[in-house]
């Protein structure tokens, strides 16, 4: 005897809209009373499970903390690092890399201004950064890691650190917004789920890997049943 039956319904998903930054997805259809918890389920999974990439320690020659004065820069070294967490960037591999800024002023420096390795890009170049002057020569060392959800400045990610690197809070998760509508029909029911991320991953890959986590998971517990089933 099975404890597992055929669902009513075959369920498809459907690219209702879906670009580098914002997607809609329509599940339909569903048997009726689990809309709710499928929604709930894979929204939770979208700001919980993908993977997402973000700065978590930088050097900056001369300076030994956040404290420390940075002379020729008109900012303070606090503000130039909420500046440098400002960074949207991608890479094609999860290990760390590192990034770098040489620059000698006066000059403003941004985005564009940062020297990446193969596989690592910057996602928003235009993102201002500092202003230096003509004192001023910049040497900076970031370190780029990946990592799901959020991971504080006092977590050790990295044990080959450098003398005076500055931590830093990472927030990985590329999801910047989730939510779902619940349509209700006689016999069925739909999903449709609007998906925005800060275009480091589009709304569609971090959706199909949303839906392919679940699979895989769901699939891990039917073969523990059976295997249990036959067991017994």
């Amino acid at each position: 005897m099975t404890l597992i039956e055929q669902p009513q319904f075959n369920t498809t998903i459907k690219i209702v809209h879906s670009d580098s930054r914002n997607g809609e997805f329509l599940i339909t259809p569903l048997e009726k009373n689990i809309g709710s918890t499928l929604g709930n389920t894979i929204r939770r999974l979208l700001l919980g499970v993908i993977p997402g990439f973000a700065i978590t320690s930088v050097y900056i020659k001369n300076i030994e903390h956040e404290f420390s004065p940075f002379p020729g820069m008109k900012e303070d070294v606090i503000d130039f690092l909420s500046s440098l967490q400002s960074l949207l960037i991608s890479m094609d591999h999860y290990g760390p890399s590192t990034i770098s800024i040489r620059k000698k002023g006066p000059g403003i420096i941004t985005g564009h201004d940062i020297i990446c390795p193969k596989g690592v890009k910057i996602i928003n170049p235009s993102q201002y950064l500092c202003t230096i002057n003509e004192l001023s020569d910049l040497h900076v060392d970031l370190v780029i890691e990946s990592g799901i959800g959020y991971l504080p400045a006092t977590y050790e990610l990295n044990s080959n650190s450098k003398t005076n690197e500055i931590k830093l809070d990472a927030i990985f998760s590329p999801i910047t917004h989730v939510c779902y509508r619940l349509k209700h029909f006689t016999f069925y029911e739909e999903l449709l789920f609007h998906v925005q991320t800060d275009g480091t991953v589009s709304p569609q890959k971090a959706f199909e890997y949303s839906m392919l986590f679940l699979l895989n998971k769901f699939n891990f517990i039917e073969n523990r049943v059976r295997n249990n089933e036959n067991v017994n």
